[in-house]
């Protein structure tokens, strides 16, 4: 069994819940479940979801890559999102409502693109002088 007291006083997930997420998710196509999660951090109701988001994409992106893995349904995809040991105690209650409610405008090749800056101050400032770097 997990110990679900799996946060730290910094923050920090515990290998316990990031362990039982990989097994939840290496039936599935990485490709997919990043593709998946990406598209959900991209809403807008879910940017008091981030931590969970960031746990369920740091985990897909550290699974091997195999070929013929089915894709997650979208059945699955909430049952995972919203179950432990991602939804509800383990990770979820340590969420914050996001207090961010503007988005910014932030310059690149192509053009001008809307940003929401979510839970980190000065996010957007921080893209642009990290784009403008050697």
């Amino acid at each position: 069994m997990i110990d679900f007291e799996a946060i730290d006083e910094a923050g920090r997930l515990s290998a316990g819940i990031l362990l039982e997420l990989v097994e939840r998710l290496s039936p599935y196509d990485p490709a997919d479940l990043l593709a998946d999660v990406a598209a959900l951090q991209l809403l807008p109701e879910n940017a008091d979801r981030s931590i969970r988001l960031e746990a369920f994409a740091h985990v897909a992106a550290s699974l091997d890559d195999e070929p013929n893995k089915p894709s997650i349904s979208l059945h699955r995809l909430k049952q995972i999102a919203n179950a432990e040991p991602l939804g509800q105690e383990a990770v979820a209650s340590h969420e914050d409502p996001c207090d961010n409610a503007f988005t910014e405008a932030f310059t690149f090749h192509g053009g001008m693109f809307i940003v929401f800056p979510g839970h980190v101050d000065d996010s957007t400032f921080i893209l642009c002088h990290l784009c403008l770097s050697p």
